[in-house]
């Protein structure tokens, strides 16, 4: 892999951390556990809880319905 590869992913795996961060933040803002929406989302609770932790990174469609679930929208812009 070479310099311009590795910054992309680092990009990529940072912004993937960013997302997910937030929807953590949303979730307990509104007091929300992870079982409720988890449910909401159509997903397991399991799936959720890795998501969560960084051992699983989310499919943009089981971002999506996180996203949905807690009655937010997922923007993505594309940049030079």
């Amino acid at each position: 892999m070479n310099t311009v590869e590795n910054d992309n992913t680092s990009s990529f795996e940072t912004a993937c951390k960013d997302i997910v961060s937030q929807l953590i933040a949303e979730r307990k803002r509104q007091g929300i556990s992870q079982k409720e929406l988890a449910e909401k989302a159509g997903i397991t609770q399991g799936q959720l809880s890795r998501i969560e932790s960084g051992e699983s990174s989310p499919l943009m469609t089981t971002t999506y319905a996180i996203a949905n679930a807690l009655g937010k929208t997922i923007e993505v812009n594309f940049e030079e």
